[in-house]
This record gives structure tokens, sequence and C-alpha cells, in this order.
């Protein structure tokens, strides 16, 4: 195999130096180049390698290849010539076109434990929390097929970012050819399941409070001899939303 080496899914903040670091295991590097957008000078997302001869340039895609550089899996391959007729366009020296792919694939909270639903061709994402839940500092795990996800100027980490999520946040993915998609995550909360009761009595009567078995559901009150007990009127407290008795 030849021994320029094409290196996929860089994170952003991944320079130079720290491919020389990483590559160096595999043997002598001759040249190492991060392609940088023309614009804003950031990374694209995808660099090349090139080792000193071919049998290190197989060594480093076998050792290197899916290997963890700052919370990414890098892909590495032999870099392709580009294809196509035409002159002058040839001193680039090679490569492959970085890839498009930016998809979420997965998204989900750790605390509390809840896994989004995604609709890819919406592009959205729902997550429902229990009750009670705040949404002002929630911290997102996610995957994805892109090279990095930001929500507005904040480069987004899993497992480490946190978010407003009171409102639908918009995560933008963007991939190694710098192309970006949005995905609207919509946090709900769910409705609140309690529904006990948590204190109950007879108004006018002195001691006849009732004792509440929460296990068997049931609420027993002792009222003096002699009490008429056609139409006692309850003193109650509950968690719930609404109490009847029948319809009523």
């Amino acid at each position: 195999m030849g021994r320029r080496l094409y290196i996929g899914n860089l994170a952003y903040g991944v320079t130079e130096q720290d491919l020389r670091d990483a590559f160096s295991e595999a043997g002598t590097i001759t040249d190492v180049k991060v392609i940088l957008d023309r614009e804003t000078g950031r990374s694209r997302g995808f660099a090349f390698v090139e080792m000193s001869s071919d049998a290190e340039a197989a060594q480093a895609v076998e050792t290197m290849n899916g290997r963890d550089v700052q919370g990414r899996a890098i892909s590495v391959s032999e870099a392709r010539e580009r294809s196509g007729g035409g002159g002058g366009g040839g001193g680039g020296g090679g490569g492959q076109t970085p890839s498009s792919a930016k998809a979420l694939t997965t998204f989900s909270f750790i605390m509390p434990a809840v896994t989004g639903v995604i609709n890819e061709s919406a592009k959205t994402v729902a997550v429902t929390v229990p009750f009670g839940t705040p949404l002002t500092g929630l911290v997102a795990t996610f995957t994805t097929t892109g090279t990095g996800v930001t929500v507005g100027t904040t480069v987004q980490t899993s497992l480490s970012t946190p978010n407003n999520f009171t409102s639908p946040v918009p995560y933008i993915v963007t991939a190694a050819d710098m192309s970006t998609v949005t995905y609207t995550v919509t946090v709900s909360i769910a409705a609140n399941s309690a529904k006990a009761i948590t204190a109950y009595s007879f108004a006018g009567f002195t001691g006849a409070v009732g004792t509440i078995n929460e296990a068997n559901k049931t609420i027993s009150v002792t009222v003096p001899f002699g009490t008429p007990v056609t139409a006692l009127v309850a003193t109650f407290t509950t968690t719930g939303t609404g109490v009847k008795v029948g319809t009523t």
C-alpha cells in the first residue's frame, strides 16, 4: 500500500502535533497535514499523514484505525488519488472526498435515565422526563456519524455539556465535508402520577382522625357513639389533582 494515509472523523481540536504523537508508535512520520476550512481556519475534520515506508503505513492502519483520539474513533485508510479528467488540478497530491455523514444516531439522558426518540425524516428528537425533573442543566449522551455537534456556538461533548431544555434546543451536526444538519430536541415533563390521600378526618369531631393504611388503600375512622353517619363531611388532603366518590 502507499505511504500516505487519510485520517477521518477527527475532533475539531486535534492538531498536527497530536497526530504526530499518536501515529509515532507506528513508525516514522514524514508529513502531517490537518485540512482547514479556507474561510474560518477551522479544522474540516480530516487530515493526511505520510509514513516513511509502506510497511509503516500498513502498521498505522492496523493499529490506529478506530483508535480514540480526543473522544472520537478516527478512521485510518490509504489515501486514494483523486480521479477525473482535466489537467492543472493535481497539485494536492491526492486524497479522499470528505464524508457528508451527519446523522444524530442516539440521544439520551443518564440523570434521569431516559432515551430520546429520533425522527430522522423530521430531524427531531423527543424526550420525556419524569415529573419534577429540572430542565435547566440536563446533560445529554449522544452518538453521531458527523465530526462535531454544536448548540449555538458551544461545542457539545457527549456525557459532559449541560443545556437548558425549558424550550426546544437545536443540535447542529457537522459532517467532515463541513455540511450541517439541525436536529431539534424537545424535552417534555411527564404528568404527575402522585395520587395519595395523605390526611383524613371529620369536621366537628375532636379526635375523629382517620388512620390511613397506604399499602391496603384503606382509611378507618372512629366517631363518638350515637353519631349519625349519613351526612358526615370529611376533611382531607391529597397529592392528586382531584377526589371523587362515585361520580361526585
